[in-house]
C-alpha cells in the first residue's frame, strides 16, 4: 500500500521543539519527523524476532522506490517506465548468492526522503 502523510502542525512543533530542531527551516523538521517515525514503525514491527507485521519500504519526497520480485527488464516494460521522466536514475537487480531474500525490506535501494543508495558489497551474517 502507498500512503501520503504530512505532519500535522502542532504534532511538527513538538517534535522539533522535543528535538531541539527550533531553528531548523520547517521543510528539514518534516524530514526528520518522517525519518524518525519511519524508523520507529520498522523498530516497533519487522526488527524484532517476532513476527514480521509491517514495514516502511521507502518514504519521500519528489522520489518513487519499486521494490519488486522479476527481471529489470520486465519491470520496466510493466510499469512502462520508458515513459517516466526523472533527473536520475537508480537501479539494482540481485541474484542471490548467500541464501535466499527473504524480505524486501532489506533489498536496495535503502532509501531517504530525497536520495536512494545501492552497493556492491556482501552482508552475509550480520546479523551474527
Amino acid at each position: 500500500m502507498r500512503y501520503f502523510a504530512r505532519v500535522k502542525p502542532d504534532v511538527l512543533n513538538r517534535f522539533a521543539a522535543e528535538h531541539k530542531f527550533g531553528d531548523m527551516d520547517i521543510r528539514r523538521q518534516r524530514t526528520n519527523s518522517s525519518r524518525k517515525n519511519s524508523f520507529r514503525l520498522n523498530e516497533k514491527y519487522y526488527s524484532t524476532l517476532t513476527d514480521k507485521r509491517a514495514f516502511v519500504l521507502s518514504h519521500g519526497r519528489d522520489i518513487m522506490i519499486l521494490k519488486i520480485v522479476g527481471y529489470a527488464e520486465q519491470v520496466a516494460q510493466y510499469y512502462k517506465l520508458e515513459d517516466f521522466k526523472a533527473y536520475g536514475w537508480i537501479a539494482h537487480q540481485r541474484y542471490p548468492t548467500k541464501g535466499r531474500v527473504w524480505h524486501p525490506g532489506g533489498a536496495h535501494p535503502f532509501t531517504g526522503m530525497d536520495e536512494a543508495l545501492v552497493h556492491n558489497g556482501d552482508f552475509a551474517n550480520y546479523y551474527a
